[in-house]
């Protein structure tokens, strides 16, 4: 969009993307100001659930007047596309000041920390939760390459999912039949059994974003079922640093505890706490010299090996001059350090129990279980390639699979998989597709040479599980659920989720996007004949390939 009009808008400059729609240096020339302006992708403004919602809780985030919380302009819908008009705030968000710079000093951290604090609390005495407080949500004004805690000043911003929980309003009704909003990485555990967000749900996020400006990463890392065990399970790692007091990793570890109830009331106890903690260690001179500020700090991927840290993995870097991005960083791209790696069975082992939790409310999000993205040996020869699906647009997915799955067990997916992954290069995990309901559960650690470098198979009993991992895949992309939509874009890396045919006959369910920061690229079906949900990952990005691939290559399930 940069250099064309919207509406009356001039569109300057993309500062950011996301899964939930592009961010832009615009000028208004309505009121002669320059802008930020958030454009939400096409597909949303067909629904009309997701439309009411959006503009209702825009309405409520547009009467917050508190300094810390970035004003709405305005907001609607042009040229049939939502947009939000938003003030324009010169500096990086604190995800990428992060990434690039390393930690903050402990007096920093609690200053940003706290005006955050003073923004959540005045929304949350409106009713409002806003459920995706994180690093890049968060605007540092006029910061530089050092963060000084007297002079920096936070905002928080992208109300655009926050949700109204004032009674009678209706608002948890209308996100309980959609998704859970809100980046998994910061996620609180009651989110994952299906509880109804609450201002709560807010502290436990800030606490994550107060350990990452103290160490520098993400509290929790790894892919989807690692970081759900981690949430449910796991205490907060160390943040490792010597002139953090305990006292103020201890204001972490509360505000992040498990049961609710154990956190801090308000974000702004937690701020109290936090300030309280770093002056009584000054005071007594328990603080070390500050850790230098400038160093990015490196973060493991996979195996372990030293990548640069990325704290928030959607997002478009800031140029010079380059305002804000907002970016939804549900995808965690980097992988858990040797440290805290633990088994993919015990990980797994949460993510079937949520699936039903979740099921039973009719929540299908973030359930999908991947596969690891570290690299492995070379595959052996592939098997001779199955009949291709035909992919086409599609009508909408229903009364076309079989209830109960063709084959039981993993001997009957292993000799399903489609070709290039066998026994040689995938493993069974038996935990795991016990825990999420599922018959077989397959993890492959490389693939075809012409094709994806590592996959994950799981093969259901009955086609609702199966349309529920698919919708939970989606939805924790925010890949766009577009019925009879145009899946070939997959080809050209556009985000999609739609149904295909297969001669001729609705065969089932594609869908498929690009990590914009790690640059792979990532394409999941749902075969209705073979009950199987199929998750590729191809590291080069190469999505013209990977489609390809996946237009050639199926499961073999009976009738083939």
């Amino acid at each position: 969009m940069q250099g064309t009009t919207f509406g009356p808008y001039t569109i300057e400059e993309l500062l950011g993307r996301g899964g939930m729609g592009e961010v832009y240096r615009a000028f208004d020339t309505e009121t002669d100001r320059e802008v930020a302006l958030k454009v939400l992708p096409p597909a949303l403004a067909g629904d009309a659930e997701y439309t009411e919602r959006f503009r209702r809780e825009c309405r409520a985030a547009a009467r917050l007047r508190e300094p810390h919380v970035v004003p709405i302009h305005r907001f609607g819908e042009i040229e049939g596309r939502l947009y939000l008009d938003m003030r324009l705030v010169e500096g990086p968000d604190l995800g990428s000041w992060l990434a690039a710079h390393g930690p903050l000093s402990p007096a920093a951290a609690v200053a940003v920390v706290s005006q955050i604090a003073s923004a959540l609390d005045a929304a949350h005495a409106e009713g409002m939760v806003h459920r995706d407080v994180k690093p890049s949500n968060i605007l540092l004004a006029g910061a530089g390459d050092v963060v000084d805690a007297g002079a920096v000043f936070a905002y928080l911003f992208d109300f655009g999912i926050a949700s109204s929980s004032a009674a009678g309003e209706g608002g948890e009704q209308l996100t309980r039949s959609g998704t859970v909003p809100g980046s998994v990485a910061y996620l609180a555990p009651e989110r994952f059994h299906g509880v109804p967000a609450d201002p709560r749900v807010d502290v436990y996020a800030l606490a994550c974003v107060l350990h990452q400006a103290l160490s520098g990463r993400q509290p929790f890392t790894g892919d989807l079922p690692t970081l759900m065990h981690a949430h449910l399970s796991v205490p907060p790692p160390p943040i490792g640093r010597p002139d953090v007091p305990p006292a103020l990793e201890e204001v972490v570890a509360r505000g992040m505890a498990k049961d609710p109830d154990q956190r801090f009331p308000t974000a702004g106890a937690l701020a109290a706490a936090a300030r309280t903690a770093v002056r009584t260690a000054a005071g007594s001179g328990q603080t070390a010299p500050p850790a230098p500020i400038g160093e990015p700090r490196p973060s493991t991927f996979g195996t372990g090996a030293p990548t640069p840290a990325r704290s928030d993995p959607h997002q478009v870097p800031a140029g010079p001059g380059s305002g804000w991005s907002s970016a939804p960083d549900t995808r965690v791209g980097q992988g858990p350090s040797p440290r805290t790696r633990i088994s993919r069975a015990a990980i797994a082992a949460v993510v079937a129990g949520v699936l039903i939790v979740l099921g039973g409310l009719g929540t299908a999000t973030v359930l999908l279980v991947r596969g690891d993205p570290s690299p492995a040996p070379a595959p052996t020869a592939a098997p001779a390639p199955a009949t291709a699906p035909t992919p086409t647009p599609t009508p909408t997915p229903q009364s076309v699979a079989p209830t109960t799955a063709p084959g039981s067990g993993d001997a009957a997916l292993f000799a399903d998989l489609p070709a290039g992954f066998s026994r040689s290069n995938c493993t069974a995990e038996a935990g795991t597709a016990s825990t999420i309901g599922a018959l077989s559960y397959l993890v492959c650690e490389d693939g075809p040479v012409d094709g994806p470098d590592g996959a994950t198979f799981t093969r259901y009993a009955q086609q609702s599980q199966l349309d529920d991992g698919f919708d939970g895949a989606a939805r924790a992309e925010n890949v766009p659920l577009v019925e009879n939509g145009q899946h070939s874009g997959c080809r050209t890396g556009t985000a999609i989720a739609t149904g295909y045919s297969q001669n001729d006959e609705f065969a089932g369910r594609v869908g498929c996007y690009v990590d914009t920061a790690g640059g792979a690229a990532y394409l999941f079906w749902a075969d209705y004949k073979a009950l199987a949900l199929g998750y590729l990952r191809r590291s080069d990005g190469d999505t013209t390939a990977l489609y390809d691939w996946w237009s050639a290559n199926d499961f073999r399930a009976p009738g083939r």
